[in-house]
């Protein structure tokens, strides 16, 4: 079986790329071990032409943020092609049609393991939040002890709400529950059979905003969600209530958000943002940074470790996959209407 690996390796010792982050030694062993493995050392995401002619021979695709979409011309190309192993989440902006289940190759990601491993970045943002960590911190930090009124809250009691019902918001309500938390959870697919299998409480966009002391997004970019928490959502949050996204930015209407965040009557935890992109590139200014009731966090709500355990799970399943035996990372065509473009 040939493998092979487009995520861009290093071209000089210790250069810190997102292949060093899924990909050590160790790893890679365990990948040889498959088959015949190969990798990407053109130091960039492959072009058109160079997957093409770089991986032609290849069975298994393991592939990456940045990877050019698999349309009906990028399929025939490849055609030895059986898998794809996908590191990153969402496998949406890759597959634009329907070439490649139409020729039945299978597709991986780490979509499952990803969805834990952010669901345990909300939970931190919440407890960070709630104990008002940053100012706590920043005042021992400049005098060595509190300065200002003790003032931190519980998450046990707490009524939170949860914005769609995917992956992440899945994983989380678990961890909710040690919390004695039910969440209410609002949901444009999930039925009263699935709400109650998975421990929810259906609920309207507007019954969360207006009752929920914390209100947690978990929408995926879609056409239709674009906008979806407006003016009138944000401005019927509660008093004290905390308000946490870690899905897309465009999901919410940041103008409406910043407004009602510079009242001071709220708080928020941003992970995510319509122009992180220009934040990220000095291009634009963060209009959250010094707003001391947000914490504005730099889309790190998945902790990069974790990328090796994806990086050794995807490889199990593709042994599962050689073995004729059930994958337990597929991605199957249904699924791509709920995942993020």
């Amino acid at each position: 079986m040939v493998i092979y690996n487009a995520l861009p390796c290093p071209t000089e010792p210790e250069q810190y790329t997102t292949y060093g982050t899924y990909f050590d030694d160790a790893i890679v062993e365990k990948w040889k071990a498959l088959g015949d493995y190969r990798e990407n050392n053109l130091g960039h995401n492959l072009t058109l032409e160079e997957l093409c002619r770089e991986a032609k021979e290849a069975e298994v695709l393991i592939t990456g943020w940045g990877q050019i979409p698999f349309s009906k011309e990028v399929v025939d190309s490849l055609p030895n092609l059986k898998l794809i192993a996908h590191t990153g989440g969402t496998v949406a902006p890759l597959i634009t049609d329907s070439a490649l289940y139409d020729r039945g190759i299978r597709v991986l990601s780490g979509n499952e393991l990803f969805g834990k491993n952010i669901a345990e970045g909300c939970l931190c943002y919440v407890l960070s939040s709630l104990r008002k960590m940053e100012q706590y911190l920043g005042e021992v930090r400049e005098t060595g002890w509190r300065q200002s009124r003790w003032d931190t809250k519980s998450l046990f009691g707490k009524k939170v709400g949860l914005i769609s019902f995917g992956t992440i918001a899945k994983h989380f309500t678990k961890m909710l529950k040690a919390f004695d938390i039910t969440p209410l959870v609002y949901s444009s697919h999930m039925t009263a059979e699935e709400a109650e299998k998975n421990g929810v409480i259906l609920a309207s966009l507007e019954e969360i905003f207006a009752t929920c002391d914390i209100v947690s997004v978990h929408s995926a970019r879609t056409p239709k969600t674009l906008g979806m928490i407006n003016k009138a959502l944000i401005d019927s949050l509660k008093p004290g209530a905390l308000f946490m996204n870690t899905a897309r930015g465009e999901v919410v209407d940041e103008i409406a958000l910043l407004d009602r965040l510079k009242k001071g009557d709220i708080s928020a935890v941003l992970d995510v943002y319509t122009h992180e992109m220009a934040y990220e590139r000095g291009e634009k200014e963060n209009p959250y940074k010094d707003l001391k009731n947000v914490i504005p966090m730099p889309h790190l709500a998945g902790a990069v470790d974790f990328r090796k355990v994806i990086a050794k799970e995807l490889c199990k399943d593709v042994r599962r996959y050689m073995a004729g035996e059930a994958m337990e990372n597929e991605v199957l065509q249904k699924d791509l209407a709920r995942m993020t473009r």
